[in-house]
């Protein structure tokens, strides 16, 4: 009786490894004012985007008409109007990351605008965002204040702006970091600080510092990383043993 054997076979899958991108906050910021042209000098990284918030004439109307990067359109992902008092607006624009000077040209029918910029690494390239919260209209900074954003991605980045009327001072004491502080007439710009995991709610804590009194608002949106990308195509896999 002749005796077979069956080989043992192992079959190996040829899996692309994935390296995980995560989002980063450029160091980079600035406060301009003006309908005129103003510069912007991002930081270096790649899947850059700035992010343009712009609070228009206090107790004005819907006015700003657009936001410009080197002449190229930015998108206005989220406004509101807060209070009925001035129109906030959150633009995106694709691009940056190159360390060089850039041309923002805010638009509007009414005064003179003011705005921040900032820009993060590591975000999908699209103009069509994670997700964004606009219903925050008033609110008072006499105490501390949730507002709260849900992201749909995972790993995703929560980002705030708030405006206010009034002579407080304010900072965000949990769910993410301040980059700009909230002080007297000016604006409060923060962010998570981190990827949001699992996606879900992101809850920002703003405190005031100071006295007397104040109202605010908050424009919220957020961003989603930009896809993985393959970081070793010659990684073995077993696909099956038998």
């Amino acid at each position: 009786m002749k005796r077979y054997i069956a080989p043992i076979v192992l079959s190996l899958l040829l899996i692309p490894s994935l390296a995980s991108a995560a989002i980063s906050f450029d160091t980079n910021s600035a406060k301009l004012t003006g309908t005129g042209t103003n510069t912007f000098t991002p930081g270096t990284g790649s899947n850059a985007v700035m992010v343009i918030w712009v609070e228009g004439e206090v107790g004005g109307s819907d006015n700003v008409t657009g936001v410009t990067v080197d002449t190229h359109a930015a998108t206005q992902e989220t406004k509101l109007q807060c209070a009925a008092s001035d129109f906030d607006y959150g633009y995106l624009y694709l691009g940056g990351g190159d360390g060089a000077s850039h041309n923002i040209v805010v638009s509007t029918t009414g005064a003179s605008p003011l705005y921040h910029v900032v820009s993060y690494f590591g975000v999908k390239q699209s103009t069509t965002i994670d997700a964004t919260n606009n219903s925050d209209t008033s609110y008072s900074i006499a105490a501390a204040h949730n507002s709260s954003i849900t992201t749909i991605a995972d790993n995703s980045w929560a980002l705030i702006w708030v405006s206010q009327t009034g002579s407080r001072t304010a900072t965000i004491t949990s769910g993410g970091t301040t980059r700009v502080s909230l002080s007297g007439s000016d604006n409060l710009v923060g962010d998570s600080n981190a990827a949001v995991h699992p996606a879900g709610s992101n809850t920002f804590t703003i405190t005031p510092g100071g006295s007397g009194s104040s109202n605010g608002c908050s424009l919220m949106m957020s961003l989603a990383p930009a896809p993985a990308t393959a970081s070793n195509p010659f990684q073995l896999w077993p696909l099956s043993l038998f």
